[in-house]
Parts: C-alpha cells; structure tokens; sequence
C-alpha cells in the first residue's frame, strides 16, 4: 500500500482521467475569509443529476445517512459553513455511483507558513493519493500553541527536518513528535536567495534561472537524503508525517 503512495507522489498529475466508463470529476475545496467551504466541481463529459456531500473527520470514513448538501450537479458550486477547530474532509457522490473526496489543501495556522495537506491528487493510473497522510510546511520553529495543538489534532507522528545543523539549532521545532528525521539539506543557502534579492542585483529571469539551478543542484547532490526519506514514507508506523 506504501509503495502505491510513494509511487503516487513521483507520479503526480492534477488532473487525471478516471476510469473508461466513469466521467472525470474535477473538484476543490476552499475554505472563505468568511469561514466558509467554497465547493467547486466539473465532469467531463459534462452530467445531470444531483451530487450530495458528507463531511467527516476522517478522509477513510463517511456515514452516508446525513448529507450536508445536496445540489444539482450542473450548478458547479455550494457554499457550506465550515466547522469551528475541525478539520474536515467532505465525499461529493455524484448521481450515488462516483464520488471523490476533497478537503481545503491550506489548513491555516497562526505561526507555521505554508501548512499543506498533499492528499487529493490523482495519479496516471487514476488512484488517488490519501488525504491526512503527508503534509509539507515551513519551519515549526514558530509554531503558537494554537498550532501545536492542530498538530495533535491531525495526529502528526513523524517530522522530517530538512534544514541546516544551524538552522535547527538557531530555530529549534516546538511542536514535539514521536518521531524527528533531520535530513539537513546540502547547498540549502536560501538566505544567498533573499539577500541577491533585497540587493536589487536580481531580475525576475535572473530568479527563474536560480530557482531552477538550486533545486537540481539540492536533487543531485542530497540522493542519500532523499533515499532516507523514502525508506522513512515506506513505514506505515511514521504516518501521518
């Protein structure tokens, strides 16, 4: 099972197309300034009939008895309030035979940049990855209380660190898991970035061009890193990391 999810995150794709005699459903899930769920679908080809959605804490199991909307499907969208300190996933069944799980990808926090849930996408062989198993985020050196404890609620179990020796000791992690993987990046010298930057010596093709030098030069020169990493998502016991 690991090593479909592995291979679906090398084999990435947005939007893929599902199986011969199932329509593509295109859906996302955006969570308002105003706290609310803006929901949007497409089908291709396009279909009449009515989708209905049902919100869960988790993304595995859905009780199919109380939908919180039911829609045409031809609308494309619903507004839903979103539960206050929840984080919730929501199954859109379409006409009760195809259905596809989504979730807001951004779960917003006070002092953690960046928090990302990496489920939802679907690979070429239309398998979709699982929701609530791997996040990315900024450093979680600033993480505020109200963080730490999203984090327990998402049952965060392993971190992988990838920064500097020095970055870790100047900006320790304040949210404590299980488990901590520090894979200290080579070459990681963001702040080189920054500086060029703030220094005007730097136009947007000049960037461009950095972007692309560094993230080769961080794959060619981190594989053992990289194979570390691997070796740690292939062992269900470090879920959700």
């Amino acid at each position: 099972m690991f090593k479909k999810i592995l291979f679906s995150i090398i084999s990435l794709t947005l939007f893929a197309g599902c199986a011969k005699d199932s329509p593509q459903i295109n859906a996302v899930c955006e969570l308002k300034p105003n706290g609310t769920y803006l929901i949007k679908w497409e089908t291709f080809p396009p279909m009449e009939g009515v989708v209905k959605a049902y919100e869960s804490t988790n993304p595995d199991s859905f009780n199919r008895c109380s939908p919180i909307f039911e829609q045409d499907i031809q609308a494309g969208y619903q507004n839903v309030l979103a539960k206050a300190f929840t984080r919730s996933y929501l199954k859109l069944v379409f006409n009760k035979k195809y259905a596809t799980v989504i979730a807001p990808r951004n779960i917003p926090m006070q002092g953690i940049f960046n928090f990302r849930d990496l489920g939802g996408y679907y690979t070429n062989d239309h398998q979709q990855m699982k929701w609530g198993k791997i996040y990315r985020s900024g450093s979680l050196s600033m993480a505020t209380h109200y963080d730490r404890d999203l984090l327990k609620g998402l049952k965060i179990t392993s971190v992988v660190d990838l920064r500097t020796e020095r970055e870790r000791d100047n900006y320790p992690n304040k949210y404590q898991a299980t488990q901590v993987y520090n894979l200290p990046l080579r070459g990681n010298r963001h702040d080189f970035f920054f500086d060029e930057i703030l220094s005007n010596r730097m136009n947007a093709s000049d960037i461009l061009v950095y972007d692309q030098n560094i993230f080769s030069f961080l794959m060619e020169n981190n594989a053992d890193y990289f194979i570390k990493l691997f070796d740690i998502l292939l062992n269900e016991k470090n879920y959700p990391v």
